[in-house]
């Protein structure tokens, strides 16, 4: 039996339907009750203020909590390097993830700057449903692997015939956006005052490709 390997390849361009919004709020004390205490103001006053901007209590979720020392290194008075340990650091990562609209965004925005929390974020353009992206990808793979084997069995005077294997390695996608949004450090309390935090932002499309290989009978 005859065969050709043929390889195709898939391209997507989507339109980002989401926004999630990654967040991380530090809390620091010496004492490690109090850093706890502390981490959990923090989260309260975000939670209320995303409240009040009219997102619900549990759209904001914990991605990631943890707490370790902290320690400083020094030298001592004969040069001897030595740690101090200062106190303890918890460090508290969300996530809040909503449809692709401008105006929640500043809202989410503005939630935070007004809290007393001083997050950090980023922000990602994505797709919702990344398992049917995903299967659209595919598809476009192993179509454009069809269309280049029907062109080489015609140019080669044979017929194809069925498909005897598909190769195939699965490394997962990244439906984000190459589009960023940014702030530098000190720009949320500027965008609390400010009167009108509303942005025109149009991200750019999620770009994905993806190759596959297929393996037909040629009579």
């Amino acid at each position: 039996m005859r065969t050709i390997t043929v390889k195709g390849t898939g391209k997507l361009q989507l339109k980002p339907d989401l926004v999630t919004l990654g967040i991380t709020l530090r809390a620091k004390h010496e004492q490690y009750d109090e850093t706890m205490a502390l981490a959990e103001r923090q989260i309260e006053a975000l939670r209320g203020a995303l409240e009040r901007a009219g997102f619900a209590r549990d759209d904001l979720k914990t991605a990631d909590l943890r707490i370790d020392p902290e320690y400083r290194g020094e030298h001592d008075d004969k040069g001897n390097f030595r740690q101090i340990f200062v106190g303890y650091i918890c460090m508290h990562s969300l996530s809040l993830s909503f449809d692709l609209d401008m105006k929640r965004l500043s809202a989410a925005l503005s939630a935070m700057a007004e809290s007393t929390s001083e997050p950090e974020f980023s922000v990602q353009f994505t797709v919702r449903d990344e398992e049917a992206a995903a299967a659209a990808l595919l598809e476009s793979a192993v179509e454009n692997a069809r269309n280049k084997a029907e062109v080489l069995c015609r140019a080669s005077g044979v017929t194809l015939g069925e498909v005897q294997g598909i190769q195939y390695h699965w490394d997962g996608h990244s439906f984000v956006s190459n589009t960023r949004c940014e702030m530098a450090n000190g720009a949320l309390p500027m965008l609390a005052a400010s009167k009108r935090a509303a942005m025109d932002i149009a991200p750019e499309d999620v770009s994905v490709s993806d190759t596959v290989a297929i393996i037909w009978e040629i009579c």
